[in-house]
């Protein structure tokens, strides 16, 4: 039955296949009557009689649609990390469906969301090993690629491949299949697809940039590569610090909600993975002489408070005016601000520009990924297919754009992310400007340029944690400890020393291999 479904739903005649099926069931016919004799005549009946049989069910596999019935729909399950707008608009979406071409069609699909990744994750692998007390494993669910390893030899995910045409998938943003896509069995089979993604871009705080003084030589260039950023970010902590009487209490420019991607798209840019396969494990990839490049691209300006993030997230860090700019997702757009509320209750109206990521100067840019897509669990044929029909429906033209803009991640097909498209869309949706912005800056990193996408193996979530834990929070303790002692009469710049010397790298480096490879060790 699941081939017939997938011959179905490829279009594809299967006269060739009928021919081989009769000519092997022949073959274990005469076996059989050869090793089990018959007299002649019934052994002729019978051959024929099955040869018959075997004909006409192939052709029934072949010439049957899975038909779906209106009047006992099939009922589908979709779980999903989303949470405030996107699974507001997700669940309109869904209902939707229901009450019209699924209910034409004979589907309806019920909406669960766990609220974030990492519950998705644990509802996903505990449905999928039976905890008790779990749900049943989803028909569709919606998170990141890197849940995958924890479900295999429990649950498996189709093959889009079989219920897509080739022109159907070829309407999706090359970059975006590329995301979905794995290499299993030396075959390339697309296991996700996207509903909505969005890169990282830069926010910056336009009104109050442009109003700095012309001498410090800040200008938007510095934004393009991370060693630029570092000077200008060096001149404003100095220069803020200047502003008052106590030492050392300059602001940070720059700020980032994804370090830890910023360290692997750093890595990938320089043509290197933080993490190679060797045979049936993983290992850390991360020579002294990368790290010294990591080291002084991120620890170096946060333990010096050029780089900084004061709040969970650094849209509420400008909207208290701790920083300039910020990178962040496309899809945290609408929390940036459009006016600072200062600490003694001034407000102040303000601008924001939008601009691509910094990347690492004199290498290939690479832009940040973020969003995670849309997976349909193996399970039986006609719910495979009823699945596959709404995620058509899900993702075509119209209810893309709608579910996009709405949720300002970025258009995943190639009929609605040209620029123009996007221009009067939001404007006939009344979506904001910040959101409509960065929507089109995502899709030009999108286009343009190299996608950092996660690897898939055990573990990957927790690394990921750790690896953010080390370039953010870790060096944000530090530079709180560096300031304690300068205020308890230590000097700054001995201490700036001190924290950014060659012995420090050098403890530094080896101690976060070492986590980082007992992380990594006893997990495929």
């Amino acid at each position: 039955t699941r081939r017939s479904s997938d011959l179905y739903t490829k279009n594809t005649k299967c006269y060739y296949m009928l021919y081989l099926e009769i000519k092997l069931q022949l073959i274990v016919i005469y076996i059989y009557y050869f090793f089990w004799g018959i007299d002649m005549k019934r052994k002729k009946i019978s051959a024929f009689a099955l040869t018959i049989l075997c004909f006409s069910l192939f052709l029934t596999s072949c010439d049957k649609k899975v038909k779906l019935d209106p009047k006992n729909p099939t009922t589908l399950n979709l779980a999903t990390y989303y949470s405030s707008r996107q699974l507001d608009e997700l669940e309109k979406l869904t209902t939707e469906f229901n009450e019209g071409y699924g209910f034409e069609k004979g589907i309806i699909v019920t909406v669960k969301s766990t609220a974030s990744i990492q519950k998705i994750n644990k509802y996903l692998i505990d449905s999928a090993n039976e905890v008790a007390g779990s749900d049943e494993f989803p028909d569709i669910f919606i998170t990141y690629k890197s849940v995958l390893p924890y479900l295999k030899e429990k649950k498996e995910v189709i093959n889009y491949s079989d219920y897509f045409s080739k022109e159907e998938l070829a309407q999706y943003v090359d970059n975006f299949i590329k995301i979905g896509t794995i290499e299993q069995d030396d075959k390339s089979k697309i296991i996700m697809l996207p509903l909505g993604l969005s890169t990282d871009v830069t926010f910056v705080n336009k009104t109050d940039f442009e109003n700095l003084p012309k001498n410090l030589g800040i200008t938007y260039e510095a934004f393009s590569n991370f060693e630029d950023l570092i000077e200008a970010s060096k001149k404003y902590y100095n220069y803020t610090d200047s502003l008052t009487e106590q030492k050392h209490d300059g602001k940070a420019l720059y700020g980032s909600d994804s370090l830890a991607e910023h360290i692997f798209a750093s890595m990938q840019s320089m043509g290197k993975s933080m993490f190679v396969k060797d045979k049936d494990t993983y290992k850390v990839n991360l020579s002294k002489e990368d790290a010294r490049i990591l080291w002084n691209t991120f620890y170096v300006p946060i333990i010096n408070g050029y780089f900084s993030k004061y709040a969970k997230f650094t849209s509420e860090d400008m909207k208290t005016g701790n920083l300039l700019s910020a990178t962040a997702s496309t899809a945290g757009s609408m929390y940036f601000p459009e006016e600072i509320t200062y600490p003694n209750g001034d407000t102040k109206k303000i601008q924001i520009s939008i601009l691509k990521t910094p990347g690492m100067k004199n290498y290939k840019k690479v832009s940040l990924q973020q969003g995670g897509g849309i997976f349909i669990s193996k399970s039986t044929p006609i719910k495979e297919y009823a699945a596959s029909e709404f995620v058509k429906w899900l993702t075509n033209k119209e209810n893309n754009t709608r579910f996009a803009l709405n949720t300002s991640y970025a258009p995943v097909r190639k009929d609605n992310t040209e620029k123009d498209f996007i221009e009067n869309a939001a404007k006939e949706n009344n979506i904001k400007e910040i959101s409509k912005n960065s929507i089109i800056m995502s899709l030009q990193q999108i286009k343009n340029e190299d996608l950092y996408i996660p690897p898939i193996f055990d573990n990957y979530e927790n690394i990921r944690s750790l690896i953010k834990d080390i370039f953010d929070k870790e060096i944000q303790l530090k530079r709180i400890e560096l300031l304690k002692r300068a205020d308890s009469g230590e000097d700054y710049d001995i201490l700036i020393s001190e924290y950014t010397s060659n012995s420090s790298f050098d403890k530094w480096y080896d101690d976060i291999k070492t986590r980082i490879d007992k992380s990594l060790k006893n997990f495929k």
